[in-house]
């Protein structure tokens, strides 16, 4: 990415920021009172998904872009290459590829994630770091495999199609946890979990990105400290208590040090 390309790059770095700020607020909004069962706001939890899934997405295709030294219109103008998700694309337009050209072939493998295989009511459960490397023999790697579960669960969302996709796919999200009924909505642990793993990505993704284009620290639009914290601070966003965003645990955040920090 060239120099003056630096404006451009903040510009899609807010943008996906302030898409997962939202879907944040959607988790503060949960955490208002303690509720159980079947009720309205079960609705808040697809919609961190599909929020969450497509700040990462958007940044990947904005960051291509670029990239490739075309004209920027500015976030959400840049097409989607050959209409296809940058997770289903192959070649140079895959995700994989977007980030090696990016960062001097540093992502994805130095990528670290903390992940969840579960939850217990909205609190993922579970978690277990994974990166961005491919299997010994060259085979999707953990990572891959967590994307791949979250975009099959993102398109059963948008197409209202989920109990129909967890029929014949065993990477869409289950959608109830052993002390609830079978519902058709995503469960709310399930979502925090697909909102955690897109906040380290966009922030890992951004910091590497402007590190490998040397861009001057004070240039990259970070995520808030406090989404990566066990335990938001009190009047955070204007609300008394927050509660917590991923239960009793932390987040890891970008490598800082790269940036001059």
């Amino acid at each position: 990415m060239r120099g003056d390309q630096e404006q451009a790059f903040e510009e899609s770095c807010r943008s996906a920021i302030e898409r997962l700020s939202e879907a944040v607020d959607l988790v503060l909004i949960h955490n208002e009172r303690a509720v159980r069962g079947d009720q309205p706001r079960r609705v808040l939890n697809p919609m961190i998904v599909l929020l969450a899934f497509s700040a990462l997405e958007r940044q990947l295709v904005d960051l291509h872009h670029l990239g490739r030294g075309r004209h920027w219109h500015g976030p959400g103008t840049a097409r989607t290459p050959h209409g296809r998700s940058v997770f289903a694309a192959e070649g140079d337009d895959g995700w994989r590829a977007i980030l090696a050209g990016l960062t001097r072939s540093r992502l994805p493998e130095e990528l670290r994630v903390k992940v969840f295989s579960g939850w217990r009511g909205r609190s993922p459960q579970g978690p277990r770091l994974v990166t961005g490397a491919l299997g010994a023999d060259g085979s999707p790697g953990d990572l891959d495999e967590e994307l791949r579960r979250w975009r099959t669960t993102r398109n059963g969302i948008a197409h209202h199609c989920l109990p129909q996709q967890m029929a014949h796919d065993d990477h869409v999200v289950p959608l109830s946890d052993a002390a609830t009924e079978r519902t058709t909505t995503i469960q709310a642990g399930a979502a925090r979990a697909c909102l955690a793993t897109m906040v380290q990505l966009v922030d890992q993704i951004t910091v590497h990105v402007a590190a490998a284009a040397d861009f001057p620290a004070d240039a990259v639009p970070r995520p808030p400290g406090w989404w990566f914290a066990d335990d938001p601070p009190q009047r955070v966003r204007g609300v008394r208590d927050p509660g917590r965003l991923w239960g009793p645990h932390d987040l890891p955040r970008g490598l800082v040090h790269q940036l001059g920090r």
